[in-house]
């Protein structure tokens, strides 16, 4: 869910940046916020198409309880959450301008996974139950067939270390695919853009290469 959010959030804010960038002749309100701000905002772009990869990765291989569509609101929920995602997630990738992310983002993404996970540790001492089975280093306890227990203090390790690995993975397989969308169609197609002024910017935020048609 907080993934899922992320995303809504993330679109909401780019829909009002959007807008001022068309209102105000190609001068994005993210232009006029402070420098933190907008580097904040680049990171959010980073979460936005990298997380969503790993919520279905994870999803789908580790937590499908296998009764996910026995209700309409159960499979509208989980398509939108654990596949849409992704879709949305592409769709940045490919129908965007903005630059591929500097590699400093992937530090702070892995960050941010490990306070997520001590996030469920915290709800454990709270709630006295974990968020996810992979996250519980209690011994596997089979009862009908069916394991009640955790994963071992390895297997936790084991999962922690593989999740940290796969965004890693993600991170780069993202970076690469905005690389390959900017060298088709600026560098082949010349499609750089109504605002863009032979700016050649490799990293960043793409709103940042912008200028106010009344600057050309």
């Amino acid at each position: 869910m907080l993934c899922y959010w992320g995303i809504a959030t993330y679109f909401c804010v780019a829909a009002i940046h959007t807008f001022s960038y068309a209102l105000h002749g190609g001068t994005p309100l993210l232009n006029r916020f402070p420098r933190p701000l907008q580097a904040l905002h680049s990171l959010f772009w980073s979460t936005i198409v990298t997380y969503p990869f790993l919520v279905t990765i994870v999803y789908w291989a580790i937590l499908y309880p296998g009764n996910a569509f026995t209700t309409t609101f159960a499979l509208w929920s989980n398509i939108s959450q654990h596949g849409i995602n992704s879709a949305f997630a592409l769709f940045e990738l490919f129908m965007t301008r903005i630059n591929p992310a500097p590699w400093i983002h992937l530090l702070w993404l892995i960050i941010l996974l490990a306070c997520y996970c001590g996030l469920a540790y915290v709800t454990y001492a709270t709630k006295y139950y974990y968020v996810y089975g992979f996250l519980n280093p209690n011994p596997r306890l089979e009862v009908n067939g069916k394991n009640v227990g955790g994963w071992g203090k390895g297997g936790v390790v084991g999962a922690v270390f593989g999740i940290a690995a796969a965004i890693i993975i993600i991170f780069c397989l993202a970076r690469s695919l905005v690389w390959v969308r900017k060298w088709a169609t600026e560098n082949k197609m010349g499609k750089t853009g109504k605002f863009y002024a032979g700016r050649d910017m490799g990293v960043g935020e793409v709103e940042l290469e912008t200028q106010r048609v009344w600057g050309k």
